[in-house]
């Protein structure tokens, strides 16, 4: 059965005109459009040009209104130019239809058409069109609509004006809880009987007060003023199992690496090396150190020196360089 809305609106800037009236002869009559309204190329959306009237934009929506005023609109020649990059054409297309009409049939239109519909609507700040949409989301697509209620959900939330889709939604699930909470049955044994009650009451109702008690973070956060928790999480993960012997000068560490970061944190651009002489990665000294290699990264005080040899390359552009603070970490293995 097809969907359609038709309402009357006697308020009118001209006074003259009722917004029942039917203004589709003037859908296709370009010759006295002065409006031109690019839809769509963002996001991969198609790009097309529509051309209207200015007087039926203005009569059926505010935003129109404002945004063909003198102080909002962008003229050139004899035209008033708009763009809508984030609406999709064929959307567009029933939203002019429903200006220029006062009804417009839906049956066409499935589920993610209907969303980006209502949406977009609601943008232009139609709604009758709105009220329109959500009865047809509502009444005929039943089936796409109990495979989506937590998008739906999510959507609703995040509109004032979708009332009716969020309260029919939300009866559903008031009705039937495990469509939407049914993921969490394999969970159900090892979750507190709280938790998994505030979980239905976060969802059902976002930021509601919640009885269970959010424990803080697990992760310790490293004690440093040089590195942090995103370099101290790439830096485990590259040690392997590093063993020390402090009785040779020398210690044979087959798995010792040395790095750098650079200034900006992108971890993308670190620079590791890995030892190729494991006899010398690291050197044990009574008057300098941190050592690593036979001078690939010595420290004596705050003057440092790179020179690649042990290792597989070089991690500094410079030979000498003097460093305003070095810190010494202990990793133990749990």
């Amino acid at each position: 059965m097809a969907t359609s809305y038709h309402y009357r609106d006697t308020k009118s800037n001209l006074g003259s005109i009722e917004l029942d009236m039917n203004f589709g002869n003037l859908i296709d009559d370009t010759d006295e459009a002065n409006v031109i309204i690019d839809v769509g190329g963002e996001n991969n959306l198609d790009f097309k040009s529509f051309k209207a009237h200015s007087l039926v934009l203005c009569e059926r929506s505010t935003y129109f209104r404002i945004a063909l005023s003198d102080k909002w609109a962008k003229k050139e020649k004899d035209f008033y130019i708009l763009k809508k990059p984030n609406v999709a054409p064929k959307i567009f297309e029933v939203i002019l239809k429903f200006m220029y009409y006062g009804s417009v049939s839906l049956e066409h239109l499935d589920g993610p058409d209907s969303i980006a519909l209502l949406i977009a609507s609601d943008e232009l700040e139609l709604r009758k069109l709105c009220i329109h949409v959500q009865t047809h989301i509502k009444n005929t697509l039943n089936d796409w609509l109990g495979k989506n209620l937590m998008l739906i959900l999510d959507i609703t939330s995040k509109h004032e004006d979708f009332d009716i889709l969020r309260e029919h939604v939300l009866g559903i699930v008031c009705r039937d809880p495990h469509l939407i909470f049914g993921v969490r049955v394999p969970y159900k044994k090892i979750l507190p009987k709280q938790l998994n009650e505030d979980i239905i009451k976060y969802f059902m109702k976002p930021g509601c007060e919640l009885t269970t008690r959010i424990l803080p973070s697990r992760l310790t956060i490293i004690d440093s003023t040089i590195i942090k928790a995103i370099h101290a999480g790439l830096i485990s993960s590259w040690i392997d199992g590093i063993v020390h012997d402090n009785d040779r000068d020398y210690e044979n560490a087959v798995n010792s690496f040395v790095f750098s970061f650079n200034v900006n944190d992108d971890l993308k651009i670190a620079l590791l090396s890995k030892v190729v002489m494991a006899n010398n990665a690291i050197y044990y000294s009574t008057s300098n150190g941190p050592c690593f290699g036979d001078g690939d990264l010595w420290m004596t005080g705050t003057f440092g020196s790179s020179s690649r040899t042990s290792y597989e390359h070089s991690i500094m552009d410079v030979p000498n360089f003097f460093a305003n603070d070095y810190e010494v970490f202990q990793v133990q293995q749990r």
